[in-house]
């Protein structure tokens, strides 16, 4: 039985998943949960889309990237979108600002994965 994180990069990943180095895997597997922690840290910090808030709105979308080993990200863009075009706007925005904390690759790597927008 797979753990939920092993779960969640074999869902966005896929196939290509298998075309990944040890290195880029043993980095996914090590470090997918802690983008997402950061992911969801800078949504607090920023808020929660108040047009969607005030809507009641909840959604998630998946997020992908190539992440250098200098900390730089290149070709950001949503592998799938929410139903919800504010959520979409406010993904993009995220990463603008929480890139800066991932921990960084030994080698260049696509980054994917999943936000996710509850009201609690």
């Amino acid at each position: 039985m797979l753990d939920a994180i092993t779960q969640e990069y074999l869902r966005v990943y896929g196939k290509e998943y298998d075309s990944f180095t040890k290195v880029q895997k043993v980095f996914l597997q090590n470090n997918l949960e802690t983008f997402t922690r950061i992911t969801q840290r800078t949504l607090n910090r920023l808020g929660y889309p108040r047009l969607a808030e005030r809507l009641g709105l909840s959604g998630s979308n998946i997020v992908e990237f190539i992440f250098y080993p200098d900390g730089s990200i290149s070709d950001l863009k949503l592998s799938l979108k929410s139903r919800h075009e504010v959520f979409d706007k406010r993904t993009i925005e995220l990463i603008e600002f929480a890139y800066k904390d991932y921990p960084r690759p030994k080698e260049k790597i696509k980054i994917k994965f999943t936000v996710s927008y509850k009201i609690y």
